[in-house]
């Protein structure tokens, strides 16, 4: 995760701004956001494969175990994968084909979900605890694999053509600047566990990740509102319609913290009943984090 901005490098955001403009192929903009996250797909793998490598020629200790070295290089495929799926995501977005989006990762989700409950009830007790961990993993991948299949199902019929490098040099005046906005949130979202890992251990990575997983959920309002927000805005602004722009923005936050503070006051308040209700009485140890 801490790796993800190099699968990215803004030419997602680059993508949802050039393509509403009205004077670029849909096609040839299509076709360059493909090519250009499929390659930073690779690279990012790549990449992070290579850290892990140089890391251990220097350091004999980067893992507890062999079983979490290899359930990173599994999770590796999963994020090479979940990277591919990202570039529908950001064509879908840019167009507010927002249900193109969104049914096949329920769907796949849901999937995902039913098998790893169907696994955990009926075969899990029959293996040893590496066994479960890799199966479950695999499933998360077989899942991703699912909702990648269905996207390109979904995409049938769009206008795609082969990236010229005008357009790849005009993608890339707008994404540079923001890879240093990518690169700080990154940080941002998962420097924290890598501390904790580092300076005390996994267990404690657990007790302050259950907390930070719920409180994430609600991010999901805001995140979700700014992809739909951000086409828009892209379009107004090309029209030079700016008072359109601030009202909607403003809008916006508005109603949006009118539907959070209520819910974060609730998990304030019964944070221990919570976490013991999601996730068993040993969970407890996290309700101050929550």
């Amino acid at each position: 995760s801490l790796f993800g901005i190099f699968g990215d490098l803004g030419f997602g955001s680059a993508h949802n701004k050039r393509v509403n403009e009205d004077r670029l192929d849909e096609g040839i903009c299509n076709g360059t956001i493909i090519s250009v996250k499929s390659s930073l797909s690779i690279f990012l793998v790549v990449l992070v494969f290579l850290v892990i490598q140089v890391w251990k020629y220097f350091s004999s200790d980067i893992f507890e175990n062999k079983t979490l070295e290899f359930v990173v290089y599994l999770l590796l495929v999963k994020i090479f994968i979940d990277n591919l799926i990202s570039i529908f995501k950001v064509i879908f977005s840019a167009k507010l084909e927002i249900a193109k989006n969104l049914i096949p990762r329920l769907f796949g989700r849901f999937c995902q979900m039913a098998s790893k409950v169907t696994f955990i009830i009926l075969l899990s007790h029959e293996m040893t605890f590496n066994e479960s961990l890799y199966s479950i993993i695999l499933i998360e991948i077989l899942a991703s694999l699912l909702i990648l299949f269905l996207l390109l199902y979904q995409f049938k019929g769009k206008p795609i053509n082969f990236p010229e490098k005008s357009y790849i040099v005009n993608y890339s005046s707008l994404a540079f600047p923001l890879i240093f906005i990518g690169i700080i949130g990154s940080l941002n979202n998962n420097i924290d566990k890598v501390m904790i890992q580092a300076f005390v251990n996994s267990r404690e990575v657990g007790i302050f990740t259950i907390s930070q997983k719920i409180v994430l959920v609600l991010l999901m309002v805001s995140t979700q509102v700014s992809k739909l927000l951000f086409p828009m805005f892209s379009k107004l602004y090309d029209e030079n319609n700016l008072v359109s722009i601030n009202v909607i923005a403003n809008k916006s936050v508005k109603y949006i913290s009118m539907t959070l503070v209520p819910i974060v006051v609730f998990l304030f308040i019964f944070a221990d009943n919570i976490l013991i209700l999601l996730y068993g009485p040993e969970s407890s140890e996290s309700t101050l984090v929550l």
